[in-house]
């Protein structure tokens, strides 16, 4: 048996979230001294797991509740079935008492059911009509990934080491040190030659990082070779190419749920946009502006 409707959705995915069960009253178990088991017992989906009255409640449709759960929280429910049970049977007996009661009838709560009611359904009418529909084809995927070759690209990128000193002088005596087999890594540790921490250790570029001298220069040597010197705002640069990295684009099946996260809100506004405009149509709306802004109470000038 399913209860009838209240949102115990919203209350089993709060039960979850927290690690206290202890509000509310203690219910008793009926699993009496000795049952516990090493081997866990078979439950079939029709075993009745609780009872309200002369209704029942099978494993089956349990289970049938915590599937309409968001994954997170219909996993945690899963491991912790004794106590989201007990309270979902709370939530039932609450409201069979509320029933008994006859406060559907009383007229501000009435008010309060409607007004739930129609949030309910336009909330499944959003669903249905809009967002379920606004999923992105395959289609529009791949005409927007053809369309935006950038945004799934990644440039040509070189790691590279730098000597940075004062003079153009200095630049080509290291430059001819290094031409006569001295290591470029060595001869940049001398203190003179490291302006800072960051020039020592090994730096990424792309294209069009930097001035178009220097890209050209960097971009020009291979792997291990060095170039230079090339002026710069803060001296003369050697620099030396220790890897390369070709420029790539990222498959479109890697790229798809990027795309269909980008594409999806801007599908929902258009048909949102078409529902609205023809049911308004169709239910002949219409609203008096000028009646409102008269109705509407007077600013006081300080």
């Amino acid at each position: 048996m399913q209860p009838s409707g209240h949102p115990w959705r919203a209350l089993a995915a709060l039960l979850v979230c927290f690690c206290s069960w202890q509000v509310g009253p203690r219910w008793v178990s009926t699993e009496g001294p000795g049952t516990a088991s090493a081997e866990k017992p078979e439950v079939a989906d029709e075993t009745v797991v609780a009872r309200v009255g002369a209704s029942v409640f099978t494993l089956k449709d349990i289970r049938a509740k915590l599937a309409e759960l968001a994954p997170p929280y219909r996993y945690a429910a899963e491991r912790r079935l004794p106590e989201v049970v007990k309270e979902i049977v709370q939530q039932e007996v609450l409201w069979r008492e509320a029933q008994r009661l006859g406060l559907a009838k009383d007229p501000a709560i009435q008010r309060q059911i409607d007004e739930a009611t129609k949030q309910i359904l336009t909330r499944e009418l959003f669903i249905r009509e809009v967002r379920r529909k606004a999923l992105p084809t395959d289609e529009e995927v791949q005409r927007y990934y053809a369309e935006h070759p950038a945004e799934f690209s990644t440039p040509e990128r070189l790691e590279e080491r730098h000597i940075l000193v004062p003079t153009q002088s200095e630049a080509e005596a290291i430059f001819a040190e290094i031409r006569a087999g001295k290591d470029f890594d060595a001869l940049s540790k001398v203190p003179s030659r490291d302006p800072g921490e960051e020039e020592g250790g090994v730096l990424s570029f792309t294209r069009g990082q930097r001035d178009a001298e220097t890209e050209r220069v960097a971009f020009g040597l291979k792997v291990g070779e060095v170039g230079g010197p090339v002026r710069t705002p803060r001296g003369y640069q050697l620099i030396k190419v220790v890897a390369r990295h070709p420029a790539s684009r990222q498959p479109l099946e890697l790229a798809k749920p990027v795309i269909q996260a980008r594409l999806q809100p801007q599908n929902e506004k258009k048909l949102f946009e078409e529902l609205l405009a023809r049911i308004r149509a169709e239910q002949k709306v219409e609203i008096r502006e000028d009646l409102l802004r008269a109705a509407m109470p007077l600013e006081k000038t300080p």
